[in-house]
């Protein structure tokens, strides 16, 4: 008997800054994850009340953090959130990560082989699991 191959799920949230989901879409893609992207508060509540259950979420710090962190961990409290900050935003991301017990705050421009290794150690190991 054949194990069944299951895609670990990443939410990609983009709520508004100036930055684009291009690089991270592509790198989460091409790592074999399956991506679901939200650029707002709607999108994050539609996906998440539906049978969505992401393996994480990356969060963009943006306009609307606390919002959208407030409807995930309202919705799906035990998943992890990785938040994507500018470096004049890190002290508010680390705030907001303590606020809400976010797992981890990367900085912006992303370093792709320390996002690798947090996905990993946040979702549990490779993005394709038995």
């Amino acid at each position: 008997m054949r194990a069944q191959l299951v895609t670990k799920q990443v939410m990609l949230i983009f709520n508004g800054l100036s930055s684009s989901p291009v690089a991270p879409l592509v790198f989460l893609a091409a790592k074999g994850y399956e991506v679901i992207l939200a650029r707002n508060e709607q999108e994050v509540q539609d996906e998440l009340v539906t049978d969505l259950k992401p393996d994480l979420v990356l969060l963009e710090m943006g306009r609307h953090a606390r919002e959208i962190l407030q409807i995930i961990q309202s919705a799906q409290p035990r998943v992890p959130v990785i938040v994507m900050t500018e470096p004049g935003l890190l002290n508010l991301a680390l705030e907001i990560k303590k606020e809400f017990g976010a797992w981890e705050v990367i900085l912006r421009p992303l370093d792709f082989e320390v996002l690798r290794k947090l996905l990993e150690q946040a979702v549990g190991g490779s993005p394709k699991a038995a």
